[in-house]
């Protein structure tokens, strides 16, 4: 179908409709039939809820960097709570995550590590500003020294030591960060490793 732009001379903009299962059997039968969609669009909306994993990547919807980790915040009365048996962190973990990090370093014993925080924000997971920080309760109990803990996808969980900002014009190239901060400035968060005993119900 095409579509004049309201002009009387051309350009005039081409449409083509498809279903995403229609889209998806012909990139896995007939991919090079396809070509001329990955060099001729534009991603202008996507709903990535919507879209299979072979859509995403032949438009090259990126949306996740690599090695994110997605978590939840669990504040001192939490965390006291779940080691009462009073709450379960597998029910924490049924709802949506709330932050996500990649780690930047760990130590050789993976009791202490750093992490770069990161927020799902249109559909993207995108690096925290330092001003980004001041709203959320994680900061806010850590600033009024109650830090509280971050419990991540596949249990394991980590107790918040401190915040940092730091300058990394790398970390962009290094982590393949979905959006790179304007001024390079990004924010840290230093944790420890809850051991399994520690963590066993008083």
């Amino acid at each position: 179908m095409a579509w004049r732009t309201g002009i009387e001379e051309p350009p005039y903009l081409e449409v083509h409709a498809s279903s995403v299962e229609h889209f998806t059997d012909e990139l896995r039968a007939k991919p090079a039939d396809l070509d001329r969609y990955r060099t001729r669009a534009e991603v202008l909306y996507f709903d990535k809820k919507l879209l299979s994993d072979e859509i995403l990547k032949f438009f090259n919807i990126v949306t996740t960097p690599s090695g994110l980790i997605r978590g939840w915040y669990l504040d001192q009365e939490a965390f006291s709570r779940s080691l009462k048996g009073e709450i379960s962190l597998h029910s924490r973990m049924q709802g949506r995550p709330e932050l996500g990090i990649i780690k930047t370093e760990e130590s050789p014993d993976f009791a202490y590590a750093k992490g770069l925080l990161h927020m799902e924000i249109s559909q993207r997971w995108v690096p925290l500003s330092p001003g980004a920080l001041v709203p959320y309760t994680w900061y806010s109990d850590w600033r009024s020294n109650r830090p509280g803990y971050f419990l991540f996808e596949g249990g394991s969980l980590y107790q918040i030591l401190r915040y940092e900002v730091k300058t990394a014009p790398e970390y962009q190239s290094r982590f393949h960060l979905v959006e790179k901060l304007p001024d390079d400035r990004y924010a840290e968060v230093y944790l420890r490793a809850v051991s399994p005993s520690e963590r066993a119900a008083t």
